[in-house]
């Protein structure tokens, strides 16, 4: 948790307990209409306010050393919460870059969050999974455990419904939900 993003939240007016509104993340666009990635600054829009924010990164962001609980069955709220920003973040990042990302992509992009979780990837839609994970972990305290076991279940809910190289399955289910 870092007290600094809950005081840029608070200063711009925004809900940091995401019971009101779910925070969405602003896109960085051309003039092509390509989605640019994230560099330092995280535009959140919650309701019908906005506001740039610096994060940390996610390593620095890991809080204590709870244990994260099996995800497999029923998921705990706080756990759904955590999936749910970062799901909304890939939705939106197809919305906006009209590109349908493939299950073996989002399949590669979680395992490599998980892996390098301050990494890079040419695929800008990385830097916006990371920043969805460094708003979220601003505001909440996730320990590494528990980070890694929601991006593990990520990777494997895309790869778990993929049907073969082509597949969209993952992102339009979640589409469906959210």
């Amino acid at each position: 948790m870092d007290q600094s993003v809950f005081a840029q939240f608070e200063s711009a007016g925004l809900d940091p307990t995401f019971d009101d509104h779910m925070p969405i993340l602003g896109f960085a666009t051309r003039e092509t209409g390509e989605v640019h990635p994230i560099t330092d600054t995280i535009c959140v829009v919650n309701g019908e306010k906005s506001a740039d924010i610096t994060a940390r990164s996610i390593p620095e962001l890991f809080a204590g050393t709870r244990k994260a609980p099996n995800l497999e069955g029923d998921i705990p709220d706080h756990y759904l919460k955590f999936l749910a920003v970062i799901e909304r973040t890939a939705v939106d990042y197809c919305h906006i870059s009209r590109v349908i990302e493939r299950d073996v992509e989002f399949e590669r992009l979680y395992s490599l969050l998980a892996r390098r979780p301050a990494g890079r990837d040419a695929n800008p839609l990385f830097s916006y999974l990371q920043a969805a994970v460094r708003i979220y972990m601003s505001l909440n305290d996730v320990s590494a455990a528990e980070f890694d076991a929601v991006v593990r279940r990520l990777a494997r809910a895309a790869r778990r419904r993929a049907d073969g190289p082509a597949s969209r399955n993952y992102i339009q289910n979640v589409m469906e939900y959210l």
